[in-house]
């Protein structure tokens, strides 16, 4: 988001700013996922279907308090809220991004 001021400075100095707000995006839902740094670092760090142990990995970048219990807890909670899908292969157990999770971590990266 852009504040007032940053939007009067670019006016200013003639530059447009244009954002146009998603309409198809669950802003409770996004909100819940960006005001919390662990569930965010989770989200930024998922790229593609990766396992709990790469993806806590990747999140260790961006919070380095981030356990392997607390990962395991996040993906949990965003597989119950259809953020990701938990995939099963054999023994294994892989995580990925379901579109909601893509368009959110897109509007994550944008901010």
């Amino acid at each position: 988001m852009i504040t007032l001021k940053l939007k009067k400075l670019l006016n200013e100095k003639g530059t447009i700013y244009s954002y146009i707000q998603p309409s198809d995006m669950n802003w409770d839902l996004y909100g819940w996922v960006i005001c919390g740094k662990q569930k965010k670092a989770i989200l930024k760090a998922m790229k593609m279907a990766m396992s709990l142990k790469y993806i806590r990995e990747r999140a260790q970048n961006h919070n380095q308090r981030i356990s392997r219990m607390n990962a395991n807890d996040i993906l949990q909670l965003f597989v119950r809220k259809q953020i990701a899908v938990k995939i099963r292969k054999g023994n294994r157990v892989i995580f990925s991004l379901t579109k909601t999770g893509e368009a959110m971590k897109d509007q994550l990266i944008e901010l």
